[in-house]
């Protein structure tokens, strides 16, 4: 980069400032994403077999929604545990620096 007809390096954003003694902050968890069942093409499916696709559609609507359910807890889980680690990261940066960084979460 130039400036002022000097040139000038500028460093790469390498994400928050890790606080020595402290850590980095944690990281978050991976977002829940709802899993969804295609109803327009599966009926389309069982009208075309002339209904031989309906126990396919169903069994694939309740492990569906049996992945979902899972994906919901885990993130909840994971949610629970992130929040009590940054809290307990803010508590330290906190003692050791007087102050708590902003960070987005």
């Amino acid at each position: 980069m130039r400036e002022h007809g000097c040139v000038t390096q500028q460093l790469p954003y390498t994400g928050p400032a890790i606080s020595p003694g402290v850590g980095p902050p944690p990281r978050p968890p991976r977002p829940y994403e709802p899993y969804r069942t295609s109803h327009v093409l599966h009926l389309l499916l069982t009208i075309v077999t002339c209904g031989l696709w309906a126990p396919m559609w169903i069994l694939l609507g309740v492990t569906s929604a049996n992945a979902d359910n899972r994906e919901r807890r885990r993130f909840t889980e994971e949610n629970a545990a992130y929040r009590a680690a940054y809290a307990d990261w803010e508590r330290r940066h906190y003692l050791a620096f007087g102050y708590v960084p902003q960070i987005p979460r």
